[in-house]
């Protein structure tokens, strides 16, 4: 089993505010399917939120291409599932949206 990480390495973290290459992919909502990929330039556009309990920050993102979903042979077939709790999403807003 892979060793789990939770910790950046200290190129990866000093990379981060530098341009970074973006993979953006989008599910069709009526298919379930990939439709596009895109592809742009990532810029750090405010440093992460003192008061929030997630490291979040803003990014501007330059689109520069978008193509059909397929890349490196494989695509995206299952949307990712996850439990929405409308109480936390909330808070959370209140916590990032504020700062």
């Amino acid at each position: 089993m892979a060793e789990t990480i939770t910790v950046l390495s200290e190129p990866l973290y000093a990379a981060l505010p530098n341009e970074q290459f973006v993979l953006l992919s989008t599910i069709d909502y009526e298919s379930g399917s990939p439709s596009h990929a895109i592809y742009g330039r990532a810029l750090l556009a405010a440093e992460a939120s003192e008061g929030a309990p997630l490291k979040l920050s803003c990014m501007d993102i330059e689109i520069s291409m978008v193509r059909d979903a397929m890349f490196y042979g494989s695509r995206i077939s299952v949307a990712p599932e996850y439990e929405y709790d409308k109480r936390a999403a909330e808070k959370l807003d209140a916590q990032v949206l504020l700062l």
